[in-house]
């Protein structure tokens, strides 16, 4: 199965026949535009919350990132308690990590996973990679964690590596057995980047899982590996600045992301109003404490 949305034309339509949801149009014309209600900072992580998204195509998801939009309903920290390394900007998404000591990532998830067939395509630029002095890099990438005790991993990146090279990487990693868990089957492959912005794309078909990159601001995504996958369920979609073991310091802003697949998670939504709903009672006790205190004060 392939999908055509922001593909090249001619390649689009070579491959759109044989998608199972019905071809590109089945992802034309449904841009979220996501409305900010709070102010710029690490704060919309937390507490604000901006409007929800809407979307209206059971097989897509998209989130734009620029004007300061931030979807806090669909999108989580990867770790709890670094939401002052992301911020949302006007440009985007910020992701910064400072040089020394410190997290080797930092990043955001969906609420949701994902089923079946699927492609996650990003858009960044970066602002400021150091060159690392140990590890295989610093950047941002897709990484995916799979539903499966073979504990499949993939991550497409853009580095700054530690011999001077501007790289995309591709890596794909899985244990041969479940049980023993003692030979764990690697593939590295990487190609040679130039500009600042740039795309990333992962494309699971069937069985088989394939990295495209774009090196700036083309719509022609190059192929960097394909390699056959398990079809277990993705249970976890990072959205990252990696630096992998490095104190090296890194910044940049994700422009948007989109996800497609043939199955979404349904996360139940948190009800809006509960709080309130919790807090009533709580205020009824104190007034009428205050109350009992203020009339026993009064007949003193």
């Amino acid at each position: 199965m392939w999908y055509a949305l922001g593909m090249p034309g001619r390649w689009a339509s070579r491959h759109a026949k044989s998608s199972q949801f019905n071809g590109p149009a089945s992802f034309v014309g449904h841009s979220v535009a996501l409305r900010p209600m709070c102010g710029i900072g690490p704060i919309l992580l937390l507490v604000c919350g901006c409007v929800p998204s809407d979307f209206g195509d059971p097989n897509q998801r998209i989130f734009d990132f620029q004007n300061s939009q931030y979807d806090r309903m669909q999108l989580r920290p990867l770790v709890a308690g670094m939401a002052r390394l992301v911020e949302p900007t006007p440009k985007g998404l910020r992701m910064h990590l400072p040089a020394g000591p410190g997290p080797e990532r930092v990043g955001i998830k969906p609420v949701f996973s994902i089923q079946g067939d699927f492609e996650i395509t990003a858009s960044f630029e970066v602002v400021r990679l150091e060159q690392p002095k140990s590890g295989s890099g610093v950047g941002p990438a897709i990484h995916l964690v799979f539903q499966s005790p073979l504990e499949p991993t993939a991550v497409l990146s853009r580095l700054q590596r530690q011999e001077g090279r501007q790289v995309f990487s591709s890596y794909y990693a899985v244990w041969d057995d479940a049980q023993k868990k003692s030979d764990r089957q690697k593939r590295l492959q990487f190609r040679a980047a130039r500009d600042k912005l740039g795309k990333l794309r992962v494309v699971r078909t069937g069985e088989t899982l394939e990295f495209y990159v774009v090196d700036g601001l083309s719509d022609n995504f190059e192929l960097v590996d394909r390699v056959p996958a398990v079809p277990y369920d993705v249970r976890e979609i990072w959205l990252v600045l990696n630096r992998h073991g490095d104190s090296a310091a890194g910044e940049v802003i994700w422009k948007d992301v989109t996800i497609r697949a043939a199955g979404f998670s349904t996360p139940q939504p948190r009800p809006r109003g509960n709080w309130l709903v919790r807090a009533v009672p709580a205020v009824v006790v104190i007034l009428a404490a205050t109350a009992a205190v203020w009339l026993w004060w009064r007949r003193r």
